[in-house]
């Protein structure tokens, strides 16, 4: 985000204090809303969600986000194994 996306892609002008921010909040575990502190922190749970998903549910997700959330886990430097999307 504060790498490439905003500066490179969006050109806005960033500066320490933003980027500082930015880490920190990224922190903190947008969907546990009823958390506070130390327990807000993510916690990785798509492995849970795709054994969950309905076998239609998985493919749409592989046909319409497949490729795009591919490139985002080899972006993220998390590897490029397609796993549908999370």
């Amino acid at each position: 985000m504060w790498e490439d996306l905003l500066p490179k892609k969006f050109l806005v002008p960033l500066d320490d204090t933003m980027i500082q921010r930015m880490k920190e909040i990224s922190k903190n575990y947008s969907k546990a809303r009823t958390k506070r502190g130390e327990d807000a922190t993510f916690e990785q749970d798509a492995e849970s969600k795709r054994k969950a998903a309905a076998p239609a549910v998985v493919m749409a997700a592989e046909t319409y986000a497949g490729e795009v959330y591919t490139r985002l886990q080899e972006l993220s430097g998390q590897g490029g194994a397609s796993t549908g999307a999370g």
